[in-house]
C-alpha cells in the first residue's frame, strides 16, 4: 500500500526499512517525523502487514521505553 510521500507514516516506514531504529523521543517535533503519536503510526504499519519489532530499552533508573525496528 502506498502512503502520501511526505506523511509521517511514509517517513517512519522509509526510516525503518533502511535498517534504522526509532523511538518516540526521536520522532517528536521538530524532527523530520514530526509526530507525537509514533505508537499509532507503528500500529497502522503493523495492521498493513509490516513486521515491526519493539525492543524495550531499560534505563539505569529503572524506567524503560520502546525502540522500533524492522529486520531487513
Amino acid at each position: 500500500m502506498k502512503y502520501r510521500k511526505n506523511s509521517s507514516t511514509s517517513k517512519v516506514l522509509k526510516h525503518l526499512m533502511e535498517g534504522n531504529t526509532l523511538s518516540q523521543l526521536e520522532a517528536m517535533p521538530p524532527s523530520k517525523f514530526n509526530t507525537i503519536r509514533l505508537g499509532a503510526i507503528i500500529k497502522v504499519l503493523r495492521d498493513r502487514g509490516h513486521d515491526i519489532i519493539t525492543e524495550t530499552v531499560r534505563l539505569e533508573n529503572g524506567k524503560s521505553y520502546g525502540r522500533y525496528r524492522m529486520d531487513i
